[in-house]
């Protein structure tokens, strides 16, 4: 490892500890923050030694995560402010059958895209037990999603409402699950993934992963107000068992793209490989873009951050993918086309404009974190949306499809009836 990249890892290290002892828990949103970009830098480095990366984007990074801290410790100011107290006990006892009727509806309406989906390819759900049937039609399904065919209304859907269950389902794990609900939540991903592998398109599956984590990590401070552990050992195994799950659906999903055989040592290292630029390659493909186009000017307004909403008040198009410019990102074919949150945000408002935002977040995080920690369940849901775009900063914004924004307003709403309910009883 090259000894200015050292320097920097241990900066970020020291700068992420900083943060953790100042904000006293790992899961107040500046040390979260910090925490989870921490980790990607050092994978990244670690795992892909061969690729390139910028020590300025890399400080650039380090700069986002220390304003964020910054914009956080001036909501401390409003920290006393008074808001709904609601007994989080009383919330799961008073509304137990109606987080079930949304579980339940939530696996429904997984298992309703994925048959829509299959009879779209002019199969039928048994056809996810054929193997070499599923195969064959998921690579048909990808090639037309690659040449800008979308998915239909219904389909959308079903999925907006999947992913309103997955903010439910992270506050439910968030507190004290009765069996019942944990058989409902598992039965929740199991059809967003076989969607997922059957139409190769692992974001699907990845948004519903980072929506229960962000809600997970948003309402454990709202029913542990003292001091949660984040390392616990029940954490680690839940994150174990969601990263082997991502990376075996990921596996079976590129292979069924790229038509290959897993059975073969060679076909599956190649997979595996190619894998290696979607996990290991984003912040060197954000370091190839930032040393080249960080410094143009900008005047997108949110049309890459929000590119959902921009296209649908005809601002602009959201192309597949977002960018269609790739890098190769160690300069023997490994091509990515995917460069971060961060450039979403400076594209739309430049580096500085991008400090803002990020001080803004700081703020507004550590502000709904306070008032989540004080008794409100609707700042909880507010924080959860902002802490699955955190989750998911190492890939894009994830405030650019309309799905997550409009299930996000759909939990945020759910949950202020609920806090409503709950307050009068």
């Amino acid at each position: 490892m090259r000894d200015d990249f050292l320097i920097l890892l241990i900066a970020q290290t020291l700068v992420t500890l900083f943060i953790r002892f100042t904000e006293k828990s790992w899961y107040a949103p500046a040390s979260l923050f910090a925490l989870i970009w921490n980790f990607i830098i050092v994978f990244s480095i670690c795992s892909a030694h061969d690729y390139y990366f910028s020590v300025p984007a890399l400080l650039s990074i380090l700069l986002f995560v220390i304003v964020f801290f910054c914009g956080g410790r001036l909501a401390l100011v409003f920290k006393n402010i008074k808001s709904q107290t609601v007994n989080a006990q009383l919330l799961n006892t008073g509304c137990v059958s109606l987080h079930e009727i949304i579980l339940k509806a939530g696996v429904l309406s997984g298992f309703t895209a994925l048959i829509l989906l299959l009879q779209y390819s002019g199969l039928t759900l048994s056809t996810v037990f054929s193997f070499q049937s599923f195969s064959e039609a998921s690579f048909k399904v990808s090639a037309e999603r690659y040449a800008g065919v979308r998915l239909g209304s219904p389909i959308m859907l079903c999925i907006t409402i999947s992913y309103i269950t997955s903010f439910v389902a992270g506050m439910l794990l968030a507190g004290k699950t009765t069996k019942s609900q944990k058989i409902w939540i598992s039965l929740l991903v199991l059809p967003i993934v076989l969607f997922s592998v059957f139409y190769t398109a692992r974001s699907v599956m990845l948004y519903m992963f980072v929506i229960i984590g962000g809600s997970y990590f948003a309402f454990k401070p709202f029913y542990q107000r003292n001091h949660p552990v984040l390392f616990s050992r029940r954490n680690v195994i839940i994150g174990a068992a969601g990263i082997f799950l991502l990376l075996s659906a990921f596996i079976i999903s590129q292979s069924f793209r790229m038509k290959l055989n897993l059975n073969d040592s060679g076909q599956f290292s190649f997979v595996t490989n190619y894998l290696k630029v979607w996990f290991s390659g984003n912040v060197s493909g954000y370091s190839s873009w930032y040393d080249v186009e960080s410094v143009l000017p900008v005047d997108n307004n949110g049309s890459f951050t929000f590119a959902g909403l921009s296209e649908l008040f005809g601002v602009s198009e959201r192309k597949v993918g977002i960018y269609e410019t790739t890098i190769d990102v160690n300069h023997q074919m490994a091509f990515s086309n995917i460069y971060t949150a961060f450039r979403f945000l400076m594209d739309d408002f430049g580096f500085s404009g991008t400090l803002i935002v990020f001080a803004l977040l700081g703020f507004l995080s550590k502000y709904f974190f306070e008032r989540s920690r004080n008794g409100s369940l609707t700042s909880a849901a507010i924080l959860s949306g902002i802490l699955a775009f955190f989750l998911f900063s190492f890939i894009s914004s994830i405030w650019a499809y309309n799905s997550i924004l409009f299930s996000w307003i759909g939990f945020c709403c759910y949950c202020f009836y609920s806090e409503s309910k709950t307050v009068k009883a």
